[in-house]
Parts: C-alpha cells; structure tokens; sequence
C-alpha cells in the first residue's frame, strides 16, 4: 500500500496544474488512511517473523500485489500528464511547488527515488533512506552509479530500467535486503527520460526466511540422519499427515498410501491396538506428559514391523487437544535382537537346568557305587589281613575318598558357577558347628604329629542365622589344606568379631598353619580353579586345586571375602569374614568341650562311641549297597531286614515293628517319597512315629530339604560316612541301645 501511495505522489507532482487540485484532494484522504495502514502492516509484520512458511508465502504475495498496483498508478500518473510537442520541461519546477506532498511522503517507511536519463538522483526521499545511513535529499545530483557502485545488483537494475524495461527485482545492499519497483518515463519521442523507483527494506523478512530455511534444513538432516517418519494429525478435523519416508517404512510410496488415520488403524497388529489406543487418549487427557508406545504395523508385504511412536498434543486454551505430533522409528532390526537375546537366555536357562539335572544323575550314579567299594573296603580291613593286604586295603579306601573329594569339589563348582546354589539363613550354633568341622581332622592331625586347636573369642555370639553346613565347608577346607602342607608344628583356628551391631555381627574367622608358605607372586592363583602353587606331575601333595576357588565363592555367597597372608618357610594364615544375623534370644556360651582342646582329645572324642542293638529296616534296592548295610549292621550287632521297594517297606511296617528306616530314596515301583508319605498317613491319629531316614546318592542343592518336607526325619548321603551313620543311629534310637559301628 505504501508503495502505491508513493508511486501516485510522485505522479501527481509530475502532472500538469489543471489535474493536480482534484487528484491533491483524493491523495490527502488517501495519505490518512496510509497511515493506518501503514501501522498495521508493521504489526503484521511482526507477527510474519513467527509465523510458517505459509505465512511468508502469503507475505510474498502481498509484495507482488503492491508492485503491481505501484505499477500501475504510476503508469496512470504518466498518462494524465499533458505535454506539448516538443516539450523539454523538467520535473524540477513541480517538485518544488509541492513540497508539503514530499514532506509526508518522506515519512512513509520506504524509499522514493527518481534517475534522470545518465542515472543522476533527481529524488531521493522517503524514511527507509535511515537503514542505508542516506538523508532524504542528500544523493540528489549524484550518479547511482557512484553511489551504488559496491552494489552490482542495483547497478544492473538500473541499466534495465534506463534500457526501457519496466520490472520489480529484489537485491541486496550490504547486509540488507530491498524490494525494488521501476517504472522508465518516456519523452514524447519515445525514448526513456526519467526512472522512477520504489525500494522496499525486506532485509527482516529475509533473514526470517533464511532462518526459517536453516531451521527446516537442520531438521530434514536431523529426520534423514535417525531415519524416522513423521506424522500430524488434526484432533478437530481428524485430518492426518503422513511423511514419505512413514510411509517408506511399510514399502509405500508417498503416492501409493493416502493420508487417512483408517490407513494407520487399520494396519496396527490387532493384539496391540487397544494398548495404543489407550495410550494415545491418556496423553491427550494429559494423564501422560508425552505419548510413546511400541507396536506392530502391517507392511506392504504383509508381514509387522515394530514401530516405536512418539508424540506431543497440543492444546487451547480449554484444555481441548488440537492437535498432536510425533514420529516413528523402526525398530524391527533392535526387537528381533531382544527376541534371539531372549531364546537364547531361554536355551541357556535349559541348558543350564539340563545340566543341573544332569550332575544331579551323576552325583547319584557315582555315589552309588562308590557307597559299595568304600563300604566293602572297610568291611574287608574290619576282617583279619595281613600286613600287605591292610596296606593294600588301606590305598585302596584313600584312592576312593580321594576320588569322591574330587566328584564332590566338581559338583560344587558347577552349581555356584551355574548360579543353583543357595545360601541358607537357619538358627545354628556357632561353636557346635566349629566343633563338627574341626572333629573329624583330629586323627589326622594325631597321625602327623600335629597340633590342632580351635579359639572363640568370649565375645562372639554363639546363636546365630546363616548357612552352617557352608560355613564348615569353607572351615573344614582350609583346616584340611593346612594339616596337607604342614609337616611339624600344628594348625590353630580362631574366630573374633570384625563389628557388631544390635542384631548383626560380622565374624573374622583364621585358619593359620606352620607349614611350607606360599610365594607371593603366586598367592593370587590359589583361589583361581584348578592352580595350584605347585602344579608339575612331580609335586608331593596331591589335589585338583578346587578347595580355594569353592572356598572364595561360598564366601562371597555369604556377603564376605577370603584372602592370605603367608611368607615361604614361615606357614600361612587365611583369613575370611562372613556376616550373621543374631538370633532374637540369644546364648553366650564360653568355649567348651572340644574348643581350646588338644589333638589328642579331638582324636579321643572322635574315636569313643558306645553301643547296642536295635531293630532297623534297611529299604535299598543295588545288591552292593545291601550287602554293605546289611554287613556294617550286622557287625554291629544291630538286628536289620532287607525291603527292595517301597512296597515291601509297607508291607514290612505292617507286619512287625522297626525302631528306625534306613529309607533309600530311589527304588523301583515304589520309591522312598511314596513310601514314605504312605507311612505318615498311616500313622496319623495313632500317636506313633517311626524315624525315617533317608539313605541317597542325590546330594545336590535342595535334596535334603526335598527329603525332609516328605516326611523323613534325617538324611544320608551316599558313599556312606560311618561317623556320620554312627551319630544318626545314635540320634534316633535310645543311648543305651546304640551300636559300636567299625572304623
């Protein structure tokens, strides 16, 4: 509109006298209402700064049309000028008569200007000269071609406009940016005596559009680099947008899919639509701050692809969503990965079950006949030898404990390394399982000429909750490795409180030896699997380096560390903490008995047992195994029938009374679980009980805890450990009818 209102001063100044008064009127009614105008196309313009591309191009348009009706009201203003033949007149006289027209239209925000026929300014008015650092007026008399001459678009510009054409351009000046309009007067021969002009500053608009470009352009490169689809869907018209490459991810081209949300709809799996659309309404509830699902989509070809979908609502100011944005990303390729991840932690949980299964049988199939050669072995040394069949004998029994150590380290090994063994949590006396780990090392130390002794600090609690059957592996191991590598002196074990709270202590236990040492450089691998410190086919001492490394882990199940301390020549002392909880109501004991106590009475309590004869029931089904038991019972003066199933158990029970069961677990058509469960519901409502012990190869983790919640009362495993047979014969019938077994 400026442009237009300019383009027709300039006109009417260039008219003659009998045309100006009437157009003088129309221009002042048309210059008020410029500057409202005026006015609002600056708020306009404001607002174009933060509007879309839309709005730019609108804003583009705009321009055009104010260009063409410049155009065309100078066009007009020439026509009404009359002129004579031959008229020479310049345009300076009436330039000069209208002066009050030239003030206001130098307050309008554009710039005027008119080039006589070499480009020498004639006029240079208007407010938009500021941004150039020109006065109104101050380039009149100069040629455009010195003034503009560092800007080669508005020199070719010119030259057009003297060369006759009448156009609109946009150059640059510098840094800005100008709309430009040029109109060529012509004199009455024809040829071009003035150029009138009308700039337009835009440089704003310019640079909102190239912002808008960068903006556009960084986020295109941000799309293509995360390779998402974009979609925009209209809440209130329900109509949707789809970007190519959305579209792309199904196998589409942009032309093939329309933009409709059935097209979306009807392609999500039907097992994940209600999920996703449930999602999509708690967000636009706001319920959620933003939208994000994972679904299936149906491609092209048929088969689903996973999309991951964000999103973002927008709402007014009811609260109503207008309108919601987000993205897609296919993430088939990282879902196919989570599901071969899945399948294959399936297979190695199979896998791993499998092979506990697996040792489970083996534990079984190899104790069991283990059970019958060290049985059998001690049966033949309780006979008359000679000196080199009890030598004989006697390597024979070593050879096969040996062997079963090892069968049981490997067991141990591969449940903590599966992940299947547990740490229990049981109320236990802490002395009492120090005195039953230490015990049983007390002839073996006497052989060697040892000292072995045990110390509890007074203040160390003795009713405690932890694993006791773990916490004496852990002590037996290193009391038995430190009477190995100890040749003279003697093994101590003592136990002090590391901390302690009100209902927790923390226990330092060490075992520490005089024997050989160990170099420090090799200190580490001990507790590592299968090193030892002396590993060449000549070393004296035999073993397969299990002991430690089980050791370390059962600590550290314990929630403890195990560590050495030990220099060559000078012993060692190993060192491990563990943490207990304290039992409600507890009992500090001080250490008695077989603490503090020599070799020798450990070797005296070990070896003293009374006995007697009571009747047992002896239910096993391997020939070596009856033999053995039978045998050993026998021997002992104990008065013992033979059932081989569980059937024969029942029908055994039925027909006379036994003081006790020896119940093997595993029996055909009837095994020891069934049997036994037989039992107890006999016996309910008649007040008796018969003690049922269970005699089984199976010594994986969770087999005495099986055995126990069906019924039976105690547990044995297979190969046999008299001393351990000896004490639970002596638990479950009278004192004064326990049996002296052989040793």
């Amino acid at each position: 509109m400026a442009t237009a209102i300019a383009s027709a001063v300039l006109g009417i100044v260039l008219l003659g006298g009998e045309w100006r008064e009437p157009l003088l009127i129309a221009l002042a009614c048309v210059l008020g209402i410029a500057t409202v105008l005026s006015f609002g196309r600056h708020r306009r313009e404001a607002r174009e700064r933060q509007e879309t591309e839309r709005a730019l191009r609108e804003s583009e348009e705009r321009f055009r049309r104010i260009a063409e009706r410049a155009r065309n009201a100078a066009t007009s203003a020439i026509h009404l000028t009359p002129r004579e033949p031959g008229e020479t007149q310049a345009i300076d006289e009436p330039w000069r008569d209208s002066d009050a027209l030239l003030t206001v239209a130098s307050n309008l925000p554009i710039i005027l200007f008119a080039l006589d026929r070499d480009g020498v300014f004639v006029l240079s008015e208007g407010q938009g000269l500021s941004v150039l650092g020109v006065k109104p007026g101050q380039a009149v008399g100069r040629s455009v071609f010195d003034v503009y001459r560092d800007a080669p678009q508005v020199l070719r510009s010119v030259r057009r406009a003297l060369a006759g054409e009448s156009f609109s351009a946009t150059v640059e000046v510098g840094s800005l940016a100008f709309e430009t309009w040029y109109k060529p007067l012509r004199d009455v021969s024809g040829n071009v005596s003035r150029v009138l002009g009308v700039a337009v500053d835009i440089s704003r608009r310019v640079q909102a559009e190239q912002q808008l470009r960068a903006s556009e352009e960084r986020w295109q490169l941000a799309l293509r680099g995360n390779n998402d689809g974009l979609w925009d869907w209209n809440a209130r018209t329900n109509e949707v947008f789809f970007s190519p490459r959305w579209k792309q991810m199904l196998g589409f081209q942009d032309h093939e899919l329309e933009n409709r949300p059935e097209e979306w709809e009807c392609r999500v799996h039907p097992g994940d639509l209600p999920r996703v659309q449930e999602l999509i309404q708690r967000h636009l509830t706001r319920e959620t701050d933003f939208y994000a699902a994972e679904y299936r989509m149906q491609a092209r070809d048929g088969s689903y692809r996973w999309i991951l979908a964000r999103g973002q609502a927008l709402w007014d100011e009811q609260g109503r969503a207008v309108r919601m944005v987000g993205s897609h990303s296919d993430i088939t390729e990282r879902k196919l990965a989570e599901e071969a991840l899945k399948l294959a932690k399936e297979q190695a949980e199979m896998a791993s079950r499998a092979k506990s299964e697996f040792l489970a049988n083996m534990s079984h199939e190899i104790r069991t006949p283990m059970n019958g050669v060290l049985g059998m072995i001690d049966l033949v040394l309780d006979t008359q030898l000679s000196g080199d069949q009890r030598e004989f004998m006697d390597t024979a029994r070593h050879s096969a404990r040996s062997l079963l150590s090892l069968l049981n380290d490997i067991l141990d090994l591969s449940k903590i390394e599966a992940g299947r063994l547990e740490i229990g949590a049981t109320e236990f006396s802490l002395r009492k399982s120090m005195d039953e780990a230490v015990r049983m090392f007390g002839v073996v130390a006497r052989q060697k000429g040892l000292e072995l002794s045990v110390e509890i600090q007074a203040e160390v609690p003795d009713q405690i909750v932890g694993d006791s059957m773990r916490l004496r592996q852990v002590i037996s191991n290193l009391v038995g490795n430190a009477i190995k590598f100890t040749d003279s002196g003697g093994i101590s074990v003592n136990v002090a409180v590391d901390e302690r709270t009100l209902d927790r202590a923390a226990l330092h236990f060490q075992v520490r030896d005089t024997g050989l040492g160990i170099p420090e450089d090799k200190q580490a691998w001990i507790f590592e699997a299968f090193r030892q410190v002396d590993g060449s086919t000549t070393r004296r001492h035999e073993g397969t380096g299990l002991g430690l490394a089980i050791c370390t882990r059962l600590v550290h199940l314990m929630g403890g560390r195990l560590w050495v301390e030990s220099r060559p020549g000078a012993g060692s002392t190993f060192h491990f903490t563990a943490p207990f909880r304290l039992c409600a109501a507890r009992h500090e004991t001080e250490s008695s008995g077989v603490l503090n106590a020599g070799v020798a009475k450990l070797a005296a309590a070990v070896e003293s047992a009374p006995g007697s004869a009571v009747r047992i029931l002896v239910a096993e089904d391997n020939p070596v195994n009856q033999t053995l038991i039978l045998n050993i019972l026998k021997k002992a003066g104990y008065s013992a029938v033979l059932a081989v199933n569980g059937t024969e158990v029942l029908a055994a029970i039925e027909r006379e009374h036994f003081d006790l069961i020896l119940m093997d677990v595993q029996m055909p058509l009837m095994d020891g679980f069934d049997a036994t469960a037989a039992i107890r519901k006999a016996e309910k409502g008649t007040g008796s009980h018969v003690p049922v012990v269970a005699i089984t190869a199976h010594a994986m983790q969770g087999d005495r805890e099986r055995c126990l919640a069906a019924g039976m009362d105690d547990y044995l495993t297979k190969p046999l450990d008299l001393a351990k047979l000896r004490a639970t014969l002596k638990k479950w019938t009278s004192a004064n009818s326990a049996a002296q077994l052989p040793q």
